[in-house]
This record gives structure tokens, sequence and C-alpha cells, in this order.
């Protein structure tokens, strides 16, 4: 991890600069939604952080759906997400940062990922796909401490509500959700839905990524040069300028 980031830090100073990334997955569910959950337990056994999402409408094929492997065959060479250490190289970070901030040591981060093939033609806008070919996936980076799971990062990925009928579904007819349970005393679950009283519920998901970023903008340019994290910044001014 310093590998990555020494040379990013290094730029910061040569340059003056602040660096804030963010986002709502991965971002808000993996950090502000995990550390209000966990501020509600006097013990936490395990955290499992949580996208339960219908991408049908994304109309993202060329990279999402691609790297997803939706379309894809059982024959077919794997997309990238299915090649080894990619997902923890996307996840892992998740994992590490929310097992840092509970004093968790890691023995080892594993991925799983569960493709699931369609018998049936599904169409929707990120693509058509027909029988034989992928429609759904579930993936996620594991942190482990004495052989047992203690922080999951999660994502069930479906083509519409037909995909993998039994795995798990948003509650309440939502098409997605961003989902944290804590097991402990007690076991706390927070559910996160976006919407729009215009665009569809996933270009919802996109404007809540974009306003983690824009509602951070002032804080980071008075920031010192550096490396910022959402635990670096005062709550309040993540929503500075959303009352417009």
């Amino acid at each position: 991890m310093w590998r990555r980031r020494a040379p990013l830090a290094t730029a910061c100073a040569a340059g003056e600069a602040s660096l804030f990334v963010n986002g709502i997955d991965p971002g808000y569910s993996g950090d502000t939604a995990v550390y209000g959950a966990l501020s509600l337990v006097t013990r936490a056994d395990s955290i499992l952080v949580q996208e339960v999402c219908d991408y049908g409408n994304y109309d993202d094929f060329d990279f999402t759906g691609t790297s997803m492997g939706f379309g894809l065959t059982r024959d077919d060479e794997p997309p990238p997400l299915f090649l080894p250490g990619v997902i923890i190289s996307m996840f892992g970070g998740l994992v590490r940062n929310i097992a840092g901030h509970v004093g968790v040591e890691l023995d080892e981060m594993r991925q799983r990922i569960e493709p699931w093939y369609t018998d049936e033609r599904i169409e929707c806008a990120m693509a058509t796909i027909e029988p034989g070919q992928l429609a759904a996936v579930r993936f996620a980076a594991v942190g482990v401490c004495g052989g047992v799971p203690v922080i999951t990062v999660e994502h069930v990925t479906r083509l519409t509500a037909a995909a993998a009928p039994h795995w798990p579904y948003p509650p309440d007819g939502h098409i997605g959700v961003h989902r944290v349970v804590v097991e402990g005393e007690p076991r706390v679950e927070v559910n996160t839905h976006v919407s729009h009283p215009v665009f569809d519920p996933t270009d919802a998901g996109c404007i809540s990524t974009a306003a983690r970023a824009v509602n951070t903008i002032d804080w980071v340019c008075r920031a010192p040069s550096g490396l910022f994290a959402v635990a670096d910044i005062p709550p309040t001014e993540l929503i500075r300028g959303v009352m417009w």
C-alpha cells in the first residue's frame, strides 16, 4: 500500500496540492456508513459492507459490463474482475482501512467470486444477454482474523431482477442498496437508497458518487498539502454547499 501512496504523497508535497478520493462505493458505504453503524455498538464481531444492485439500466457495457464479464460464457476467457488478486486490489483497501480504524490486525485477505449464467434471454440497457451467458456476479474482498472472516466488502450485481434469484435483493422493491451490517452487541443494519425525481436510481447513484467529492472541494482547497481520507475531514465539512 505504501508503494502506491508514496508517489502521490511526493507529488502533493512538490506541487503543494491536496488529494481526496471518495465516492459512494468505494467511499460512503465503506467509511461514513460503517463508522456510523459502529458507533452504535458496544462490541463488534463482524462487519459486512454490501452493495446489492441491479445494473440493468446502467448503460456502461464498454467498461463495467466487460470488466464484470456480462455476456461471457463459461468457456470464454475470464474477465478482468475474475483474475487473481483483482478484487483485493480494488476493494482490499476498504477492508484494511476499516481494520485499521477498529484496531483489528488481519491475518490474510481473501477474494471470492461467484458468476451466474442465465438460462433465458435478458434484454436491458447494459446489454442483451443470451442463454448460457453471464448475467450476474457476486464478489467480495474478505479480511480474515484467526481463520474467521471479520470484515467483508461484497457486491451482488445483476442485470434485471430475473438474474440470480437466489441471491440477496434490496428491500422494499428498490433496485439497489448500500448496506452495512455489524454483527455484535447489538446487531446494527444500515440500508442506504438513493433516488431522483427525474433520473433512474442508477443515475442517482452516479450523482451521489460525484457529490462526495464536490461537497469537499472548499475544505480540500483550504487543507495543507497531502493525502486525505474521510476520517481526516470534519463531518460538517462533508455537507458544505448542499443547500443551494
